[in-house]
């Protein structure tokens, strides 16, 4: 018995191979489930990154939603790069240049309000 690839449908411009025998296998990422996320969850989303990426020492519980990251000494410039390739792996969204701004990534309450926007959760 031979394993062959179904024909792919009429007008479809896929490979035969991702066919499945429903239709069409998704080949982009996965559906992110971040819109689900309350901003609680955001927040501790958020604080796990930072705790498991950058040493804060006491601080990962201590710190406040608004003190500032860089001034903190949270991050440093690569660090903010670091962390938007965290949020858009891990929330699917993409970040502009435009956006990197104090305003959207400066702290915790703000790069929580970002996702939210973004996510369209607030």
């Amino acid at each position: 018995m031979s394993a062959e690839a179904a024909p792919a449908p009429r007008g479809s411009d896929r490979p035969a191979s991702l066919h499945g025998p429903v239709g069409p296998i998704p080949t982009g990422p996965l559906p992110i489930l971040a819109p689900m996320l309350d901003t609680v969850s955001l927040e501790r989303e958020v604080r796990r990154f930072l705790a498991e990426n950058f040493p804060l020492g006491e601080n990962a519980d201590t710190l406040a939603g608004n003190d500032a990251l860089l001034e903190a000494g949270v991050i440093d410039s690569t660090g903010v790069l670091e962390l938007v390739g965290f949020l858009e792996s891990r929330f699917g969204i993409v970040v502009s240049d435009e956006e990197l701004l104090p305003e959207n990534l400066d702290s915790i309450d703000r790069i929580v309000g970002y996702l939210e926007s973004k996510l369209g959760t607030s």
